[in-house]
């Protein structure tokens, strides 16, 4: 018997092959199709997530900035804390520094002290506690300038001069006129109040 040829096996191995070439590029197609679009997507996500995070940052960094330019209400009257300064018949308004020693002044009051003269520009008075210091040279005084010489004794000045002398500043008379009227030549009763 003698065999024919198969060429149905031959054609049947090139439709195969076929059918395996299409589903091939059809799933690469598809693949990279998803892939693109996958892409796109993920890209747009990350696209809004770096927005809202940007955003969020820069609500974050705004918040923080102005925390740090605007003083909280506390810190508000930490700098502005005001006393007044009666001498004879007189009042005055001080406005005291934001620092360690002018709170620890400023815890004491009411006071009534005697202050002594001294220089012809100076009251001066010895606590018999001390207060924490940070001094420096300042130079120059001011009339109207208080502050603390040493760790005890507080110095009302009431005339500007140079000075060669450190001191911790507590505070400043705002308006000085009539200063050094009312303090006088000698000794004084000076009454600090909040």
């Amino acid at each position: 018997m003698q065999r024919k040829p198969n060429n149905l096996r031959g054609r049947a191995g090139i439709a195969l092959a076929l059918a395996c070439s299409l589903a091939l590029t059809a799933c690469g197609s598809a693949s990279g199709g998803q892939s693109t679009q996958g892409s796109a997507q993920d890209a747009a996500a990350a696209s809004a997530s770096a927005s809202a995070s940007g955003s969020a940052s820069q609500q974050q960094q705004q918040q923080q900035e102005e925390a740090s330019t605007s003083p909280t209400t506390s810190e508000e009257n930490m700098n502005m804390s005001t006393c007044t300064i009666r001498i004879a018949n007189k009042t005055f308004e001080a406005q005291l520094e934001s620092n360690p020693t002018a709170q620890s002044f400023a815890k004491l009051m009411p006071l009534d002290l005697t202050m002594e003269e001294l220089n012809g520009n100076e009251k001066y008075h010895f606590f018999d506690q001390e207060f924490p210091s940070n001094p420096s040279p300042v130079g120059h005084v001011e009339a109207g300038d208080l502050m603390l010489y040493g760790k005890d004794c507080v110095v009302l000045f009431y005339k500007s001069f140079d000075t060669p002398y450190s001191y911790t500043r507590i505070g400043r008379i705002t308006d000085v006129e009539g200063l050094e009227q009312a303090v006088g030549s000698g000794n004084v009763a000076v009454t600090f109040a909040g």
